[in-house]
């Protein structure tokens, strides 16, 4: 992957995680009918540590970007 398609990752993957914290409850909803209520929570703080290490990186490409939070 060039360099240049890294702010198209970074664009998606902020996207993908404060689309997730925003429907925090709306997936709890969603898993109490068939599971314990808890995914939304559990996806909200997983995104949180992302967003919250996610500003003044200095990654330039993707599969150090990606391994970062694994």
């Amino acid at each position: 992957m060039e360099h240049s398609s890294l702010p198209a990752v970074e664009l998606v993957v902020r996207t993908i995680a404060e689309t997730a914290i925003a429907n925090e409850a709306y997936f709890c909803q969603l898993d109490s009918v068939v599971g314990d209520g808890d995914f939304g929570y559990s996806l909200a703080r997983g995104f949180e540590k992302v967003l919250e290490n996610f500003d003044g990186s200095t990654v330039r490409v993707p599969e150090p970007f990606s391994r970062k939070w694994a």
